[in-house]
């Protein structure tokens, strides 16, 4: 398929990609209007209350967790090995090795040899939203 045929295919799929995510949005929306039209006034400020209640409990829960979680990562990087405990499993990774890819290609014109240990992975894509 020519270049521009591809581009054009893939502007299509963006295109089906938002107007799906969309339409999730608006069913959702759809359903949040539903309940709320089944709810008295009294009760939406009930669960609004609730919320706000809540809410000041699981933001501080949150910074207990987080500040926890860099505890754990701090003891297991010191550690130098995963651990795994009470249904949780710290993972200890190996530093990665990285080269600088700029100089060794132009290292490699002069010593073409180097090129034999070059490898690339595949190329990957991830959709982020836009405004």
């Amino acid at each position: 398929m020519e270049c521009e045929g591809l581009l054009s295919e893939v502007k299509n799929r963006i295109r089906e990609l938002k107007r799906q995510k969309d339409e999730l949005e608006t069913i959702e929306a759809e359903m949040e209007e539903l309940i709320a039209g089944v709810l008295s006034p009294e009760q939406i400020d009930k669960i609004n209350d609730i919320k706000i209640e809540y809410g000041h409990h699981i933001e501080r829960q949150k910074n207990v967790v987080s500040q926890v979680q860099s505890e754990v990562k701090n003891s297991v990087l010191k550690y130098g090995s995963s651990v795994k405990h009470s249904g949780l499993h710290a993972v200890w990774s190996k530093g990665r090795v990285k080269w600088d890819s700029n100089r060794l290609d132009g290292y490699a014109v002069a010593h073409p040899e180097i090129l034999e240990f070059r490898g690339e992975g595949k190329p990957s894509v991830s959709i982020r939203e836009t405004e």
